[in-house]
């Protein structure tokens, strides 16, 4: 939002893309900011967007699983369930679709499950991903789109 709006508008213009994907909540699960500030923000950003390209689809990525450092130990970032329940709510407002990342990666405290495993696809601090992580949940999400388009082709209006 601290971006130059018409400049914003004008390049997504220029790239005339069918579908534009936001990806936001990882950052916010860490601050101190209301989750009513974080939606109005969601609301405002999906509107430059529809403004700028009205014909484009969008698409809202959730957060992944994260875990939080707690007296030398990981626990799940509890703030994530508000902050992925707002999205939620905000995408089906606006017509977006959502992918919900900490779904895909088998839900709450995933992530200090990813950290254990073999191969380990969590980096040591359960906020970012290894190689593998980031391949899995790159996979994922393109598998997902996949799977909407395929049934957008049979059913139009699904």
């Amino acid at each position: 939002l601290n971006w130059n709006e018409a400049h914003f508008a004008e390049q997504l213009r220029h790239r005339s893309p069918h579908l534009v994907v936001l990806s936001f909540g990882t950052n916010e699960a860490v601050d101190d900011a209301p989750i009513e500030s974080h939606e109005r923000h969601l609301v405002d950003v999906l509107g430059r967007v529809s403004r700028a390209v009205p014909e484009a689809g969008c698409l809202i990525v959730g957060p992944p699983d994260m875990g939080v450092e707690v007296s030398g130990g990981y626990v799940p970032n509890l703030r994530l369930r508000d902050i992925i329940r707002m999205q939620r709510r905000v995408a089906d407002a606006a017509g977006c679709a959502f992918f919900d990342q900490q779904a895909a990666m088998g839900g709450e405290g995933a992530m200090l499950k990813w950290a254990e495993e073999e191969p380990v696809r969590a980096a040591r601090d359960r906020v970012h991903f290894t190689k593998d992580g980031y391949t899995l949940l790159g996979t994922a999400l393109s598998s997902a789109l996949l799977r909407a388009f395929d049934a957008a082709r049979v059913d139009p209006n699904p």
